[in-house]
């Protein structure tokens, strides 16, 4: 399965460009990336979901093929706008939203700003726990 690749206008001029896949008919289902990624970067889950699904992938103002904006918009609150503006864009009601690291604290405020808008709310990261074992295992494991 291989993505649209898509343009739209947010509010306040930015071009933001966003991939799409799967059938139109399907549970919407739109991703956020983190701070050091972009849209393809969902690419392998994507694919492991398979059909049923119509996946929009965002990228974030200043990532991938979207515009960058001035130095003082890069908060919360300005990408919690482009996902309404997104939102609004590609006439979705209730989605499922999914959100990684920055994507994450985005989409829980979108959350938040926007009760009962959403199917399902999936908030994706690995903790600082979780990394600390992960590199203490590796470093035991070259003993």
């Amino acid at each position: 399965m291989s993505p649209d690749s898509r343009f739209f206008t947010n509010r306040t001029g930015l071009r933001l460009h966003f991939l799409r896949w799967g059938d139109p008919s399907g549970v919407p289902l739109v991703l956020l990336h983190g701070l050091r990624a972009y849209a393809q970067t969902w690419e392998s889950l994507v694919q492991a979901l398979g059909a049923g699904y119509c996946i929009y992938a965002l990228d974030q103002r200043g990532r991938g093929l979207s515009d960058w904006a001035p130095a003082v918009s890069y908060h919360t609150q300005s990408y919690v706008e482009d996902l309404q503006d997104f939102v609004a864009h590609v006439g979705l009601q209730r989605f499922v939203l999914l959100g990684h690291s920055l994507g994450g604290a985005n989409a829980l405020e979108y959350a938040r700003q926007t009760p009962g808008r959403l199917l399902a709310l999936i908030i994706e990261d690995i903790g600082p726990g979780l990394q600390a074992r992960a590199t203490v295992r590796r470093a035991s494991a070259a003993r």
